[in-house]
């Protein structure tokens, strides 16, 4: 398991993005006019959805037990924070570093950058060490898992590339895909957050470890709920008979929600044999 002081930056990364992502979920219209770029309160409501699964993921990065049974979890914890830092980078002329908002922000990302990295340096560290990383994992993965997993790592790769090199007017912007129209930085923001699940997928079919796989449906579970939340609590921004792309944004998280649920139910022994 993980030294009591890297689980120590995992708690403290989880209760920072609670914080975070709780007040732009519950205070969308307060925290959009705050917030460091150009966002909708729907905008803002998504993003506060997106640091709750956050939470999450870093909270379950932070768990006794084998390491190697979190690593796609550890995994999308480093990569959400290394994203969302370059994606501050390259769009830094829209990032209004005096928004009250944006040190929150920026710390939220570095404390993600930072737990993941703990996580995965001391993941490395013991295997170059010959030290047991999986423990008593519970078997290989179904291979129906293992192609959902890999088919989801594909379409959130290209769809995070996809967004990642689009213009000024595109389908992602203009409000085709999501109901308003979003500026780029949010689009690239969406897109940091699709190739770092797509990266975490893609690990867990490579590692074939059920546990891993379980761990990780779970954590994304809790990221699908606060976002498909917010899209229900403004759909009325959505007007699917002249936009129906943005039924497939709607769609797309349910579908994979109700493909997970059963999943970590039918397996949850897995979580429940986990040391706390």
């Amino acid at each position: 398991m993980l030294t009591p002081i890297a689980r120590g930056v995992h708690r403290v990364t989880a209760v920072a993005y609670l914080g975070f992502g709780g007040l732009l979920f519950l205070a969308p219209a307060w925290a959009a006019e705050r917030f460091p770029w150009t966002v909708t309160p729907f905008v803002a409501m998504t993003i506060g959805g997106w640091c709750i699964g956050v939470t999450c993921f870093s909270w379950i990065g932070g768990r006794r037990g084998p390491i190697g049974a979190v690593l796609p979890v550890l995994t999308f914890v480093w990569l959400f924070g290394l994203s969302e830092i370059l994606v501050v980078f390259v769009d830094k002329p829209a990032f209004q570093v005096g928004a009250p908002l944006a040190v929150p922000y920026v710390v939220s990302l570095a404390l993600t950058l930072a737990s993941g990295g703990f996580g995965l340096l001391e993941l490395v560290h013991r295997a170059a060490r010959g030290e047991d990383i999986h423990g008593g994992d519970s078997g290989s993965v179904a291979a129906g898992v293992r192609f959902a997993l890999l088919a989801l790592a594909v379409l959130l790769g290209a769809l995070a590339i996809g967004v990642t090199f689009a213009g000024t007017v595109s389908p992602a912007t203009s409000g085709k895909v999501f109901p308003e129209p979003v500026t780029l930085f949010t689009v690239r923001a969406f897109g940091a957050l699709n190739l770092s699940l797509a990266i975490g997928a893609l690990i867990a079919a490579i590692r074939r470890s059920h546990s891993a796989s379980v761990w990780l449906a779970l954590a994304a579970g809790f990221l699908i709920v606060p976002t498909l939340i917010a899209a229900f609590a403004n759909f009325a921004a959505f007007d699917l008979a002249n936009r129906p792309l943005g039924a497939v944004y709607v769609g797309a998280y349910a579908a994979l929600l109700v493909l997970i649920v059963p999943f970590v139910w039918q397996h949850r022994a897995v979580l429940a044999g986990a040391e706390s």
